[in-house]
C-alpha cells in the first residue's frame, strides 16, 4: 500500500508539542494519493492535497519585488518559497484528541511534508496550464 516512505525533521514548533520527527507514507486513497502521517501526534491522519502553489518574490529590472509562481522547484532552491495549500482530512484515529493551538500545528507540520517530498520529488509538482501569474496586488 505504500509508496514511499520519509523522514523528516522539524524544529520544535509548539510550545506544547516536542516531536522533533515525522514518518510519512505516500498512499492510495479512494483512488487518490494521500498522505499518511505515522509517527508522532498526528499519528494515522491521512490528507490529500486539494489544490496548491508555491511562489516567490524576486526583483524585476526596476530592483521592485514582485511575486512570482514556481514553474520549476530545481530552480528556485537558493529562494525562499511560501507554499499556498488545501488540504482534506480523510482519516483521523478516533482516540485523538484535539487541542487548543493543534490545527496550525498540523498544518505546519503538512507544510513541511509537502516540501520535503517537493524537494525529494520535484516532478510531483506541476503548474495547470490555466494557472495564472499573481497579481502585484496579492
Amino acid at each position: 500500500m505504500s509508496e514511499v516512505t520519509e523522514t523528516i525533521t522539524t524544529e520544535t514548533l509548539s510550545n506544547q508539542e516536542e516531536q522533533k520527527e515525522v514518518s510519512y507514507s505516500i498512499v492510495k486513497y479512494e483512488n487518490r494519493w494521500a498522505i499518511l502521517i505515522e509517527s508522532g501526534v498526528f499519528d494515522k491522519f491521512t490528507f490529500t492535497i486539494e489544490n496548491m502553489r508555491l511562489r516567490y518574490e524576486d526583483e524585476n529590472e526596476d530592483g521592485e519585488k514582485q511575486t512570482k509562481l514556481v514553474d520549476d522547484v530545481n530552480s528556485v532552491l537558493d529562494k525562499e518559497i511560501f507554499m499556498d495549500f488545501e488540504y482534506d482530512l480523510k482519516t483521523v484515529p478516533a482516540d485523538y484528541v484535539d487541542q487548543e493551538g493543534r490545527q496550525e500545528f498540523f498544518e505546519t507540520v503538512a507544510r513541511n511534508i509537502l516540501m520535503d517530498i517537493l524537494i525529494n520529488y520535484p516532478e510531483l509538482y506541476k503548474l495547470s496550464k490555466d494557472d495564472e501569474p499573481l497579481k502585484e496586488s496579492e
